[in-house]
């Protein structure tokens, strides 16, 4: 498993995050796919320059620190999931997850690891979170590489009018609008400071105006 270390259980754990060696074997395998994936160009650009040799610190176990802010049992929908980070580690770890991705080739490189990994409770969508609702009340979404990360409370808020909680990792939460939690991750094992934001909507729409469409 040439990207995951040696203390990989122990680097979970700090996180709040219990995993067998099983799984491990599992984070191998899909972080072997994202490098064949960059090699060959054909999904494009699923990380940046130099991201393979920090993929575990950076993208792995960021994507795992997600996990204790979940409420259990929820199936998460992950907001713009690019390579994989969060959904896809979030899936390995036992999560009912639907990826939403509107870039065609990510998208298809997102369906390959399915299929490749064996994925069967890893829903796919190619689009966007605003056409991709109205989502049941209590939808529990995450978003870790979004573009103007701000808009996303008030764009869910639409596409989820009976209430949601949304997630992310926030580098500096003062540049968010607004959030309900906030928690400093440890840095180590994460290679980089920041904390796990979340805001809970609490919806304003009614069930009459979810029939009518």
């Amino acid at each position: 498993m040439k990207h995951i270390p040696g203390d990989a259980l122990e680097s979970l754990a700090a996180l709040g995050v219990a995993a067998e060696p099983d799984t491990l074997v599992r984070l191998g395998r899909f972080t072997d796919l994202l490098e064949e994936a960059l090699r060959g160009k054909r999904f494009g650009n699923l990380l940046g320059p130099g991201e393979m040799p920090r993929v575990w610190s950076r993208h792995i176990l960021e994507s795992a620190a997600y996990l204790p802010f979940l409420r259990e049992g929820a199936r998460v929908v992950d907001v713009g999931s690019g390579a994989g980070f969060p959904g896809v580690v979030l899936a390995i770890l036992g999560r009912s997850v639907t990826l939403l991705e509107s870039r065609r080739k990510r998208f298809l490189f997102l369906l390959r690891v399915r299929e490749t990994m064996g994925l069967q409770g890893l829903r796919i969508i190619n689009g966007r979170v605003e056409d991709s609702g109205p989502f049941p009340e209590g939808t529990v979404f995450t978003a870790r590489a979004v573009e103007r990360m701000s808009e996303l409370p008030a764009a869910l808020a639409l596409a989820a009018p009976f209430g949601y909680s949304l997630t992310v990792r926030a580098g500096n939460p003062e540049s968010l609008p607004r959030y309900d939690l906030i928690a400093e991750l440890p840095s180590p094992p994460l290679d980089r400071p920041g904390f796990m934001v979340q805001f809970r909507h609490p919806g304003t729409g009614t069930k009459e105006e979810s029939v009518g469409g």
